[in-house]
């Protein structure tokens, strides 16, 4: 059977983590409406079997829609401080201790057909919306579960916003790189996130190049693949240089339950 690559996991979604037991819904929808051009409003969601009365603020633009939704209580598992990448943290207590989280769920308005630069525009509009999240006062992290990587607060939102001042989507924010070193010196490792866009994730096996330049090629595969919409396929070799020539192959992987592609590193 000819490989395929996923089609794009919707919606793209986060966990805001707070010190505090409380966020004021209507203090976040005036955040939100004065850092945007888009329609920002408060609503008021009726109880559900399973699901208590809560309100939610809704950002919204012609395509996309971001619901953030505040909860008083910690994230219900371990995955936010799992998730905290060495790179990012020294010291995950405050991700631990947190009090309450607001769920961000982004997703593209009802009726509209979903492709890759759609989906693009959905996590750029995420972005945005978290940062602001992550500036309020008891902000500790995000916990971004589609890219499978927990952001301390202050440095999300200051990569966010230096991305936008540049002209740029913040895009390495997006997927995340795990490394694993092996007992015989060689580095494996893989991306989490891709799935997001419709292209499946990455990973490098045994590789006998250092930890920073396994990671420095993964990170820059995935943005790569979301900043062109270009799909790596198996035999159809990637040029990056006259002397460098990467070749994929799909392979079954735990980490990725909707298949993988295999980097020859």
């Amino acid at each position: 059977m000819a490989f395929t690559h996923p089609d794009p996991q919707l919606p793209v979604l986060g966990f805001g983590l707070s010190s505090s037991a409380h966020l004021d819904v209507e203090a976040l929808a005036a955040a939100l409406l004065e850092n945007s051009e888009v329609g920002v409003r408060v609503v008021d969601l009726p109880a559900r079997e399973g699901r208590p009365a809560a309100r939610t603020v809704a950002v919204e633009t012609d395509d996309v829609v971001v619901l953030v939704t505040p909860v008083d209580a910690p994230v219900p598992a371990a995955e936010a401080v799992r998730a905290c990448h060495p790179l990012w943290w020294t010291d995950p207590t405050p991700v631990a201790q947190h009090a309450s989280h607001t769920i961000i769920t982004a997703l593209p308005q009802r009726g509209r057909s979903v492709d890759r630069p759609l989906v693009v525009l959905i996590a750029s509009i995420f972005s945005v919306v978290a940062s602001v999240l992550m500036e309020q006062p008891d902000a500790v992290a995000l916990y971004f579960g589609s890219g499978g990587i927990t952001y301390p607060a202050r440095r999300y939102a200051g990569q966010v916003i230096e991305s936008l001042e540049a002209g740029a989507a913040p895009v390495d924010l997006w997927t995340s790189v795990w490394l694993q070193p092996q007992p015989d010196g060689t580095v494996s490792g893989h991306t989490i996130g891709l799935d997001t866009f419709g292209h499946a994730d990455l990973l490098v096996e045994r590789s006998t190049h250092t930890l920073a330049e396994v990671y420095e090629r993964l990170a820059m595969l995935a943005t790569y693949v979301i900043t062109t919409a270009e799909s790596l396929q198996p035999g159809v070799p990637l040029a990056f240089s006259p002397t460098e020539r990467l070749e994929v192959e799909p392979v079954a992987s735990d980490a990725h339950p909707l298949g993988a592609l295999r980097v020859r590193y």
